[in-house]
């Protein structure tokens, strides 16, 4: 990947809006790039008609479909929704189709279980492949991605061109670890996932403006490619009024 970095926003952040509320947000708050998620916004069950009307407005706004983020979990869906999925994402102009490493961690994986998930990536990196599509790894806790290494040997299961990886801190390490974790996958990395979240003594997750994360951020980037898009996902709050900041705390990790 290469080229400037696209700032952008998933549309999971905001559930509750509608398709016309989001475009329109992310445009006045000088967002590049939309995430559309396949659960509420961009639901297989609307229709290629429908989803291809989403793309569209995307694209009328000057913005692009940076990737369909779906809830697809290797090794537990039902493999046959692959194709559905895929058909979406190119109805939406998407490049990219994000899909989730199984549904538990690698702590609690069996041998059996792993070659179930391998087995799985191998058939969506080729499907996606053969519909000039890539997929894309959710890098979160409960799935296979919860472990640097784990989530380099699902990564070889696919070539770079189809086959990479979301990236995201990992609330339930500190810096140095999601640093070492962001070096190992960074040349398999399509887009990464932006918050400044912390956990509270009770071991909640507190959300906090990014501005306040700005320092441990340039940080992370500075190993990441510079053309994944960065896309803004859950704000504190989820609070609307708040898109315009966030957006420009992102803004201001494009510049030095």
């Amino acid at each position: 990947m290469s080229g400037a970095p696209k700032n952008g926003l998933c549309s999971v952040t905001f559930r509750g809006l509608a398709v016309n509320d989001i475009v329109t947000m992310a445009r006045d708050s000088g967002l590049d790039c939309i995430e559309w998620g396949g659960d509420v916004h961009a639901k297989p069950s609307l229709g290629i008609e429908a989803l291809r009307a989403i793309g569209a407005a995307t694209r009328a706004a000057g913005m692009t479909v940076s990737s369909y983020g779906t809830y697809h979990r290797l090794g537990a869906s039902d493999p046959a929704e692959l194709t559905e999925i895929l058909a979406c994402a190119k109805a939406l102009g998407a490049p990219v189709v994000r899909v989730w490493a199984g549904d538990r961690g690698s702590t609690e994986s069996s041998p059996e279980w792993r070659a179930a998930v391998h087995a799985a990536a191998r058939n969506a990196a080729a499907a996606a492949a053969r519909e000039g599509l890539r997929i894309s790894l959710e890098c979160h806790i409960n799935t296979l991605t919860d472990d640097p290494e784990e989530a380099l040997s699902l990564l070889s299961d696919g070539p770079e061109e189809s086959f990479g990886m979301h990236w995201q801190p990992n609330q339930f390490h500190d810096e140095a670890w999601n640093l070492e974790y962001a070096g190992a996958v960074s040349a398999r990395v399509n887009a990464v996932h932006v918050f400044n979240w912390s956990l509270s003594a009770e071991g909640k997750v507190v959300r906090h403006p990014l501005s306040d994360g700005i320092p441990a951020w340039r940080r992370y980037l500075a190993l990441l490619p510079a053309a994944a898009p960065r896309l803004l996902e859950f704000v504190p709050g989820d609070d609307p009024a708040v898109l315009r900041r966030e957006a420009a705390a992102l803004e201001a990790l494009r510049r030095p």
